[in-house]
């Protein structure tokens, strides 16, 4: 399991683990938002490659991803009342504040390959 904290300069925590099976979770440990959500490789990439479009954004609002996985994660650039990175899955939503963004990005680019690797090992026969 590989667990990385992640602060923001408003002093906001969020914690990012990867799960044995190639699964990451984002949460709130700063008791602000109750929700975890779970991504799997592809909608981490997703993710990861949405939070660098929105930081290269000159104005207006990064159009919405909705990534068709049986979570049914929807990933929104919200500008009012402060910008935010919104994720929401079934039954779960996380707004994730422009603080996070390049730190979590860099930490998604990390975690990556170890869940591709974490992935692979479920399929018979493939090796990393």
């Amino acid at each position: 399991m590989r667990k990385r904290l992640i602060k923001n300069p408003l002093a906001q925590d969020l914690e990012m683990v990867g799960e044995r099976g190639g699964t990451l979770t984002l949460k709130r440990v700063d008791g602000q938002q109750p929700d975890v959500i779970r991504l799997d490789a592809f909608s981490a990439e997703i993710l990861c490659a949405y939070l660098l479009s929105v930081r290269q954004r000159i104005s207006g609002r990064t159009p919405r991803e909705k990534l068709g996985d049986n979570a049914q994660t929807v990933i929104e650039h919200v500008l009012e009342p402060a910008p935010s990175v919104k994720v929401s899955q079934r039954g779960a939503n996380m707004d994730i504040g422009a603080g996070f963004w390049d730190h979590l990005y860099c930490e998604l680019m990390l975690a990556l390959p170890y869940m591709r690797r974490e992935a692979m090992a479920l399929v018979p026969g493939m090796r990393h």
